[in-house]
């Protein structure tokens, strides 16, 4: 069977990211596309008003948005939290069911965390 060339991981990202956007706005976060959306959808978080919660709500409520899942404590893959440069903090977001669609293989968010200033 041919699969479809609408059916890619783009498309499917493209699907799903205006209600990321929208969850993240909820947030207090502004959500911004980095990367070809190729292998998986490199997002970024910035915090964008005062009331911005903090990380960890944000990405239970953008994986709540997509009915994702997290890995967490498993020796087999990376901790759920990569510290990167500027204070940004970085978590997969894995979408349940993504073999569903033409057997895309591992269909993921890889989201990066600006900090919040408090008080400023």
């Amino acid at each position: 069977m041919k699969k479809s060339p609408y059916m890619g991981p783009a498309n499917l990202y493209s699907l799903i990211l205006p209600d990321l956007r929208t969850a993240a706005h909820n947030c207090g976060y502004a959500i911004g596309l980095h990367g070809t959306m190729t292998n998986d959808l490199d997002l970024i978080a910035v915090p964008w008003t005062n009331e911005a919660v903090c990380a960890e709500k944000l990405v239970d409520d953008l994986r709540d948005s997509v009915n994702g899942f997290l890995l967490m404590d498993n020796p087999q893959f990376p901790p759920r939290w990569e510290d990167k440069p500027h204070g940004r903090r970085a978590v997969s977001i894995y979408l349940i069911g993504s073999g569903e669609w033409g057997g895309l293989g591992e269909i993921y968010i890889d989201l990066s965390i600006m900090p919040r200033k408090i008080g400023v």
